[in-house]
């Protein structure tokens, strides 16, 4: 009894403090370029950053769709297609129904029982998270998206982690996760040819016409200093600093051979299927037929539904291989919510009647001066990397890259360096919902992660990211 009022308590002290902040901030002065309509749209979205650490997601996100019109700003229907009509969340949708099938054929927990029988993950904690880690990495910068390969390994680590015995909310689990979406943030950036990279490629391309000469071979040996360097510094820090505990045992377990059954054969030729079409296309040339259709006209979004609906005409003991009513049932609402209302608080907060951006951009201009071309760059990626965290991954390149080119380049700089830096840094949106799909999926992973524990592990994995992309960024400036 004393345990529920004492929840009740808790829960009017959140929403006191939730409305306080977001009705209160836009009542103050505003400073420096930031507009009144900033200061209104700066309180919501600082209400709803309170309220998320505090585990109050589904109403915190759905205010922000009618309060932010109450103000003025937009329209209801406007903020809902907005929160739930653009591709991303399409995407992590799609993304959850197709893996919706690997955990309830027993897919995933086949594969858990015969990764754990590998000598190399009975080694200890660290040898399992370092193949999940290089997993990531790989699947990510092939699929040129992380959204797909985050949820296929976050569903087979939550098998592996049932049969090795750690639990949810453990240290060591939540390191394990977050670890997984940040190596695989880092892996979109790897390769020269992905749409975020290219879209970078041109806007460097308007202040340096020649980098086109240099770029692929520059950016993709910078990248791959800076893989070399990082994942082995997170298990490391991991390691030896941060020691987080778990109940897990690792012991010596006989060899599993793994028989599937025939449901878990076809899912599995469907995991397949579905990661050729996103890593093959991505290989060949633009003008192919293959890139067109599958990257230009399919796109990620495009290849799930494809596959899922082949998946539901499919049979298996005359019933759909992939049952769509089962499927959305168990949709995770509270994260497809958190990512609508943050990613639409993003593009308010860009907007340029708010100000916002402007205030950014004057505070961290004057700290790109007078320095030399190391200095220069290990400042850029931190600053990208600083804003990437609090606003948006695209917007924080679009906005950095044409500053950072106006300093770089006439000093002399190698404008590939500053590029393979730069998409580096603003791939890592995940310390706030608000960064990005992937920074939303682990605040919304209530049944795991806490979301108080993912800022703090957040932080001090992007301090050991920081300090791997400055070295790799230093060691590009020397060699090229």
């Amino acid at each position: 009894m004393e345990k529920d009022k004492s929840k009740n308590n808790k829960f009017y002290l959140t929403l006191v403090i939730t409305m306080m902040l977001m009705l209160g901030v836009g009542l103050l002065p505003p400073f420096a370029s930031v507009t009144p309509i900033g200061m209104k749209i700066l309180g919501v979205f600082l209400g709803c950053i309170f309220a998320w650490i505090r585990g109050e997601i589904i109403w915190a996100g759905i205010i922000t769709i009618f309060l932010l019109p109450a103000y003025g700003i937009s329209t209801v229907p406007a903020q809902f297609a907005a929160a739930f009509g653009n591709n991303n969340i399409a995407t992590a949708m799609a993304c959850m129904v197709f893996c919706y099938i690997f955990q309830t054929c027993g897919l995933m927990g086949e594969i858990a029982k015969w990764l754990i029988s590998r000598k190399i993950a009975q080694k200890g904690k660290y040898w399992l998270l370092t193949m999940f880690l290089i997993a990531s990495y790989i699947l990510s910068a092939f699929a040129q998206q992380a959204i797909s390969s985050v949820l296929i390994l976050w569903a087979l680590f939550y098998e592996t982690a049932k049969q090795i015995g750690a639990k949810p909310y453990e240290p060591f689990t939540e390191c394990a996760l977050i670890s997984i979406v940040i190596t695989g943030c880092a892996g979109v950036a790897n390769v020269p040819f992905g749409y975020f990279t290219v879209c970078g490629l041109g806007i460097v391309q308007g202040y340096d016409p020649k980098i086109i000469d240099t770029y692929f071979i520059t950016h993709a040996l910078t990248i791959l200093i800076f893989a070399v360097i990082f994942i082995p510094a997170l298990i490391f820090v991991l390691k030896c600093l941060i020691r987080p505990k778990t109940s897990a045992e690792f012991k010596t377990r006989p060899s599993y051979s793994i028989k599937f059954t025939s449901a878990q054969k076809k899912a599995l030729f469907f995991l397949v299927l579905n990661t050729l079409a996103l890593i093959i296309p991505n290989l060949c040339a633009q003008e192919t037929f293959i890139c067109q259709f599958f990257v230009s006209k399919m796109g990620t979004l495009g290849i799930l539904l494809a596959t899922c609906v082949i998946m539901m005409i499919t049979r298996e003991n005359e019933k759909p291989l992939l049952d769509i009513g089962e499927a959305l049932n168990h949709m995770q609402w509270e994260l497809i919510i958190l990512m609508g209302s943050a990613l639409t608080l993003c593009n308010l907060l860009t907007m340029d009647e708010a100000g916002i951006m402007q205030t950014i951009i004057a505070w961290f201009t004057p700290l790109l001066g007078d320095v030399n071309e190391i200095g220069f760059i290990i400042i850029f990626g931190l600053i990208v990397l600083v804003m990437t965290n609090c606003i948006n991954d695209f917007v924080s390149l679009t906005v950095m890259l044409p500053i950072g080119c106006s300093f770089f380049i006439p000093m002399g700089g190698n404008s590939a360096v500053l590029l393979a830096v730069g998409v580096a840094a603003a791939m890592q949106g995940c310390f706030m919902p608000s960064g990005s799909v992937q920074g939303a999926m682990m605040h919304g992973n209530k049944t795991w992660i806490r979301s108080k524990d993912v800022y703090k592990y957040v932080f001090l994995l992007e301090i050991v990211f920081g300090v791997c992309l400055s070295l790799a960024g230093w060691i590009g400036i020397m060699l090229f």
